[in-house]
Formats: structure tokens, sequence, C-alpha cells
């Protein structure tokens, strides 16, 4: 079962607002999961990327999950500012796809009851590479600069010269190598 635990409370079934679009390995992803596991439900509010139909999805199946790019997910707290829908239900935001700011995750925690946030790096062709996960009761801003997480399970990654193939000391830029079961053959 996959339920969601705090600090103590009764497990919850979770359900998830899913805004990404369908060719998205997020909801390739998300589809395998809700095969292999019970307690879990997918929304899709629209066919589009459309903040009110999230919002309105959210209050309507009191989603506990979202998931969204990370501009998407800004324009749904904007809308929400103007139509004030409640979402009290949320409980987990996710995004990636796009650099996802500190900023952004401040939002998330000032104007939700979320409690957890979480961000992804990566392209759909290597699926999700590497995952960031703040507990908002204790996130500050600084904590996240120019941090993209730590490496999926079963995938392993490096940053090389581009030039020599060597393995580059840490915080020296390079060329980023992946691999691991969830890469796309030729990548």
């Amino acid at each position: 079962h996959i339920q969601l635990e705090m600090w103590g409370k009764p497990p919850i079934e979770v359900r998830i607002c899913h805004t990404l679009l369908m060719y998205h390995s997020g909801v390739i992803y998300s589809i395998a999961s809700v095969l292999l596991m019970t307690n879990l439900t997918l929304i899709f509010p629209s066919y589009k990327l459309n903040p009110v139909d999230a919002l309105e999805s959210i209050f309507k199946y009191r989603c506990n999950h979202l998931i969204a790019m990370p501009k998407i997910l800004g324009n749904i707290l904007d809308e929400n500012r103007t139509r004030n829908i409640d979402i009290s239900s949320l409980l987990v935001a996710i995004a990636g796809g796009q650099t996802v700011s500190g900023e952004l995750i401040q939002r998330v925690k000032n104007e939700t009851k979320c409690w957890m946030f979480s961000s992804g790096y990566g392209m759909t062709e290597i699926g999700g590479l590497t995952i960031n996960r703040f507990l908002l009761l204790t996130f500050l801003p600084n904590w996240y600069t120019g941090c993209v997480g730590r490496p999926a399970p079963f995938t392993e990654c490096k940053i090389v010269d581009p030039e020599t193939g060597r393995i580059q000391p840490i915080n020296t830029e390079g060329e980023l190598h992946v691999r691991g079961y969830s890469i796309t053959r030729g990548y």
C-alpha cells in the first residue's frame, strides 16, 4: 500500500493531482505506480496546462499531492491568490522539468499546508535523474541554491571533462554522464 504517514497520524490514501502532459516520463512512472500499488489515485485535471482546472480538481477530489512543472506550480499559486480555492488538502508538492527556485519552494511553504516539497532533475528520456526532498517545516531558501539533489536509486552520475573524458573534481564544471535502468537506450 502507498500511504502517506505524518508523524504518528493515521496513514491516508495518496491522491495525486497530476498536471504534467501525458507524454512526460513523470506521468508514465505515476501510471506504473498505480498499476503496482493500491491506495494511490491519479487525477488529471485537464488535457492542457490550466491552473484553474488544477485548483478545482485539488478542491473537488481533496488531492494531497500536486505534481507540476515549476512555472505551472507558480501559476497555480498565483491563480489561487485571486480565486481563494480551498487547497488545504495538499500535503506534498512535487516539481521538475525546469529549474526550481528557492523562492517557489518558499511560496509553497507559505501559501499551502504542504509539509514536503520534492523536486526532480532530468529530461524525459533519462527519467527522474536526481531527487531533492525538503521538509518545509525547516526549509530555508539558501539551503537550496545550486543543488539538484542526490541521484535516484539505481542511477549513477559523474561529471567529466568533455575533451578528456576524465572525471572532474567536486565543484568543477563539466559534462554530466549518467547510467541506470530508467535511461532510454542511446542516451
